[in-house]
């Protein structure tokens, strides 16, 4: 337990955002279906050019080959320019806000909104290497810190072991 909250001003980058982004689509889509979605599409793959080769090649088999090369490949490298491209158009709608921990809960502030949330609210904390996603259900982001805020300070172990004592999963995520 702290004896006196800990708090976070800032404002997200676009690199934050993306960051955000990447760490929560992980934590939804697991590893173990994003490998049987790629060994799917892998075998569906095969079977579509073996048939082309075989029958020659339909507009309707090119489809859905373009498919099966999308789904484990291409959602993974098209939303991160998805979301670069939101956060460019609604700059405004990401504003300066505080994230405060306390034995209690947790807090964000900003001008627009003032939410607290008890601990026992959130789904998990995920601990990435470019810094900690806090993730209300159902598997939606609620704030991101990113990694920079911990520099010169031990407050990315003091906020884990805060959840970790109010028994919220952490996930390693990479």
């Amino acid at each position: 337990m702290i004896t006196e909250p800990i708090s976070f001003t800032g404002k997200l980058t676009l690199e934050d955002v993306v960051n955000m982004d990447r760490y929560r689509f992980l934590s939804v889509l697991g590893r173990p279906i994003r490998i049987l979605m790629g060994v799917f599409s892998v075998l569906l793959g095969s079977l579509i050019i073996f048939l082309g080769i075989k029958v020659h090649f339909t507009p309707f088999l090119l489809g859905v080959l373009a498919l099966c090369v999308y789904f484990p490949f291409g959602w993974v490298l098209s939303r991160p320019f998805t979301v670069a491209r939101f956060y460019r158009r609604h700059a405004s709608q990401y504003v300066e806000c505080t994230a405060t921990f306390t034995n209690d809960g947790v807090s964000i502030s900003s001008v627009p909104v003032d939410v607290r949330l008890n601990w026992d609210r959130l789904s998990f904390v995920g601990s990435t290497p470019r810094g900690l996603l806090f993730v209300v259900p159902p598997y939606r982001a609620w704030f991101w810190l990113p990694e920079r805020v911990f520099v010169g300070n031990d407050h990315k172990s003091a906020v884990l072991s805060l959840a970790a004592d109010h028994k919220i999963p952490i996930r390693k995520l990479s």
